[in-house]
């Protein structure tokens, strides 16, 4: 977003990973803060929140190796977790179970194919 800071976390262990292999599917999971400090981003509470947002879904999506976390992207007002998977038909599912652990947050959703990891790439310049 033109003028507005972002923080960016990128996986670096996949780096090279995209180039042969099998998570055809890029799905993310963007949560809009309830509690932020004066320029947007989250306060103390909130983050601990979302560091355990961020721990379950990893636990959940990258269980059997079916996903993998790429990025986490924190925007003014909301995070942005991008995971790479090989199992589309499943990812729904598995966070409907995960929200019903954080009822107070909105959880947003997309899913769509990205065999070369488009999105990833365009974090590594």
């Amino acid at each position: 977003i033109a003028g507005k800071p972002m923080f960016i976390r990128r996986n670096d262990s996949v780096k090279n990973f995209w180039k042969n292999n099998s998570f055809f599917f890029r799905f993310g999971v963007t949560i809009p803060f309830l509690q932020t400090n004066t320029i947007g981003f989250p306060t103390e509470d909130e983050n601990a929140t979302f560091l355990k947002i961020e721990d379950t879904f990893i636990q959940e999506f990258e269980k059997d190796q079916k996903s993998i976390l790429v990025l986490i992207i924190t925007l003014v007002g909301a995070r942005e977790f991008v995971f790479y998977t090989k199992y589309p038909n499943d990812i729904e599912s598995i966070l409907d179970s995960i929200k019903k652990q954080f009822l107070t947050h909105e959880f947003q959703f997309y899913i769509e194919e990205d065999k070369n990891w488009v999105v990833y790439k365009q974090f590594l310049k």
